[in-house]
């Protein structure tokens, strides 16, 4: 288990006397930093009114006292979208036909010393989704209508439309 002090104890025998016990160096288990398999954006597409979800999976922790937690950062073609570290997207934060794919690394807790004093947390390594794309398909009306139907100079039109459907966003 991480963080056991570990030591072996030889002792000679020629098969008729024992020797002296020689122990060797102590060595202390250390931390295994967690890795993940892969990762995934669901859906691969999505309406403007959805969410994009970055999924990881086949996580290896082998320090088994030890919960594994997840970084995550988002980016489109356009590079990072900055300050997006959830493991959702709100696909109405961008713009129909955009891609966009999530990145992720895991982590148990670890510190270390980190680089000019201080601490800092030990990741595995990242890596990073599939493409998914936002879609949208236009909204349709089923009939207009224009009332009235024999307008005099003065009077007052009044157009209505019935039957409309957005396929993607119900109710628009």
């Amino acid at each position: 288990t991480k963080g056991d002090v570990l030591r072996c104890v030889v002792t000679p025998n020629d098969g008729m006397d024992d020797g002296d016990a020689v122990p060797s160096n102590e060595v202390t288990i250390v931390n295994t930093t967690p890795q993940i398999g892969g990762v995934s954006v669901t859906p691969a597409f999505a309406a403007p009114c959805e969410t994009f979800t970055c999924e990881v999976s086949d996580t290896v922790e082998p320090d088994a006292a030890d919960s594994v937690t997840y970084a995550y950062r988002w980016e489109t073609e356009g590079g990072d979208l900055l300050g997006v570290t959830t493991q959702t997207l709100d696909a109405s934060t961008l713009t129909p036909d955009e891609a966009v794919r999530c990145y992720a690394k895991p982590t148990d807790g670890e510190v270390q010393p980190g680089e000019g004093g201080g601490i800092t947390t030990v990741w595995g390594d990242e890596l990073q989704s599939n493409l998914a794309t936002v879609v949208n398909t236009p909204p349709t009306v089923e009939t207009v209508s224009l009332t009235p139907t024999d307008p005099q100079v003065g009077d007052t039109l009044t157009c209505e439309a019935s039957g409309f459907e957005d396929p993607d966003c119900e109710p628009a």
